[in-house]
């Protein structure tokens, strides 16, 4: 697990502005998405951040459905990020590297076997959200830790759905079949991976979006009026960050997973003696005797 996050990191700095460009152009629909969901509950109740569904202090009306459309919108964009991390990871890793252009160009062809691949294993989303995040007080509080591990099965099941689209060229439900079967294989290690990269994926988010409040605490500058607007720049920077780290993350573990389940380093060490497996940004996929 820890393995997995280091070595995402690592692709990150190395291929800092291939990841960040592609990932900013994948990400906008969804940071104009979110900053105008921003902006709406800020007009309303002048909150600077989404904070809960159909609460007092947010509201009831168009920032309720801004709110819900920008969660379920930001994680279907994860998944088309997520998609383009793994193509440069699991190039880089097995010897053909890709560029910026061809990443992106693998990820629009990409699009549509994601998107429904994403569809089918999210259809739970919008449901628990709003459930989980409409209630008040302890009903509220208890809907929420009941859709916690609800999220966190579902989510873990379909792990390893974008890097099996891109690493072994699957349509969505072969993809979601196939993800089951690696998570299920090492169920303690997905497992704990959803709930290390969510931890660390919070910290980063929490840090980077608290940096505005907290230039203005010290009087290093103040924002006045437009604070709201500073935030929600500042959480999509964040945004744009945490996604391809986590991606890229998800993406190594894949690959550790097909080494320790499969013997993928034995099943490239013989293509490399007798002939290789690898065609184009993916690897298809192989099983070891």
């Amino acid at each position: 697990m820890l393995a997995a996050l280091d070595a995402g990191g690592s692709q990150l700095q190395r291929r800092g502005r291939d990841l960040l460009v592609g990932s900013s152009i994948l990400l906008l629909p969804i940071v104009a998405l979110n900053l105008w969901a921003t902006s709406q509950v800020f007009d309303r109740t002048g909150a600077t951040t989404l904070t809960a569904f159909g609460g007092d202090d947010v509201g009831t009306g168009i920032e309720d459905v801004a709110a819900l459309l920008a969660l379920v919108c930001g994680s279907l964009a994860g998944a088309v990020v997520g998609a383009f991390g793994a193509i440069i990871l699991l190039a880089d890793r097995l010897g053909s590297p890709v560029g910026l252009r061809p990443a992106l160009a693998g990820t629009l062809r990409r699009l549509p076997t994601v998107v429904v691949a994403w569809a089918v294993g999210h259809v739970w989303l919008p449901f628990v959200a709003t459930w989980s995040l409409s209630g008040t007080g302890g009903e509220g509080a208890g809907a929420l830790l009941l859709a916690v591990p609800i999220a966190t099965f579902f989510a873990t099941a379909t792990l390893f759905v974008v890097p099996v689209i891109v690493g072994e060229r699957l349509g969505p439900f072969a993809a979601l079949r196939r993800a089951w079967r690696l998570a299920r294989a090492r169920t303690a290690s997905a497992l704990g991976f959803m709930c290390l990269s969510f931890v660390v994926g919070a910290l980063l988010l929490v840090g980077i979006t608290s940096l505005p409040a907290l230039a203005e605490v010290t009087g290093f500058i103040t924002f006045g009026d437009y604070r709201w607007l500073v935030q929600g720049v500042m959480s999509q920077l964040a945004v744009i960050i945490v996604v391809p780290l986590l991606g890229l993350a998800t993406a190594h573990l894949y690959l550790l997973f097909r080494v320790d389940v499969e013997g993928l380093d034995i099943v490239l060490d013989a293509d490399a003696a007798f002939g290789p497996a690898v065609h184009g940004d993916g690897l298809h996929e192989g099983q070891s005797q």
